[in-house]
């Protein structure tokens, strides 16, 4: 029997995001946190679509 494991994002993860958030902003200001998070959810996106184009053929009829 597996135990199950359980990660709730808002709890477990979230602190460390906040509190690594809020160094980053202290050390370059809000402008750059802005920047580097757009540039950020920018690559994820790039990725995340480039993904789907290499594999969309497969699921294509023929």
């Amino acid at each position: 029997m597996s135990a199950k494991f359980r990660v709730s994002i808002a709890t477990d993860v979230m602190p460390a995001i906040e509190a690594w958030r809020d160094w980053f902003v202290s050390s370059v200001g809000e402008a750059k946190y802005r920047r580097a998070a757009g540039w950020a959810v920018d690559e994820v996106a790039k990725h995340a679509v480039l993904g789907i184009r290499n594999e969309f053929h497969k699921y294509l009829k023929s």
